[in-house]
């Protein structure tokens, strides 16, 4: 895959690694990209067509198992050299709501490939536009609005309980002794949007931003892919741009960025923000 002509994968995509051998903390930011992932997918219109039952039931199954990491993630915090106090409970607190709405999710896509019955196999331009049938895909798409509503928020959830936890572990010492990857200011805050779901790129290069980061350069985008640290996976929804997630390289250097100490956070920091544009674009 090349910066500026990705390869589709999100087809491809029925749940990640969960990393077992990385940091906990990895691991943490390895499943906010699966729930940008989750995300992304669930916006395709073809999950609502009479031939959309199938890969709706994938997704459903998807978000079960991103239940079960949620709650293999909790009974992974209990092990961290970490006193059971404020921080603890908070990233606890995260990790349970996250099972819970992905839970929901699937719940709500099962529902949507329910609704899809009467109409599954039908080819017929005059049936699919019987009221009936019109009725059946209005209350799948709901279902599907639905589920996705359910994992729209798990990146910044996940990113928020990594950079708690790390602080934590940091004042207290204990965190694995990791050289940060050398990131430039820039590098960081991009790698940070990215990290959150936050930027992606159409074909004629311009960087979209979601949410609330900082303006991140396609030049940076593509430093950041140059290192290895993120890639792009093309939109099921809009075919003329992807969204850049991060790679486990990224994911670690994150990470180690996170817990490295507060001297090193404070170099590197970024300069205060600065105003945002509107729209939220950055036209090359």
């Amino acid at each position: 895959m090349t910066a500026d002509h990705p390869q589709e994968a999100g087809a491809r995509y029925a749940g990640r690694s969960p990393g077992a051998t990385g940091s906990f903390i990895e691991q943490l930011l390895s499943f906010g990209t699966d729930h940008i992932l989750q995300h992304d997918l669930l916006a395709s219109p073809a999950l609502t067509t009479p031939k959309g039952a199938p890969e709706i039931t994938v997704r459903a199954a998807t978000a079960l198992s991103l239940a079960r990491r949620a709650l293999d993630l909790q009974e992974g915090l209990a092990s961290l050299p970490l006193h059971q106090g404020q921080t603890f409970r908070s990233v606890q607190a995260r990790l349970r709501q996250l099972a819970m709405l992905a839970t929901d999710s699937s719940e709500a896509l099962a529902n949507a490939a329910d609704a899809l019955a009467p109409v599954r196999g039908i080819t017929s331009l005059e049936e699919l536009g019987a009221p009936w049938a019109m009725e059946a895909r209005r209350l799948a798409r709901d279902a599907v609005a639905a589920g996705r509503d359910f994992m729209a928020f798990g990146a910044q959830d996940c990113l928020a309980a990594a950079e708690a936890l790390a602080a934590d572990l940091r004042q207290r010492g204990s965190c694995p002794s990791k050289r940060p990857a050398g990131l430039s200011p820039a590098q960081h805050a991009g790698l940070r949007a990215i990290a959150l779901g936050h930027v992606a790129v159409s074909d004629d290069k311009t960087v979209h931003l979601h949410g609330d980061s900082r303006p991140v350069a396609i030049a940076t985008i593509r430093s950041l892919e140059a290192r290895g640290l993120t890639t792009r996976e093309v939109s099921p929804l809009h075919w003329f741009w992807s969204r850049c997630i991060p790679t486990p390289a990224g994911h670690r250097a994150l990470a180690a960025t996170l817990t490295a100490p507060a001297t090193f956070l404070s170099a590197s920091a970024p300069a205060s923000r600065p105003s945002r544009p509107t729209p939220h674009t950055t036209n090359l």
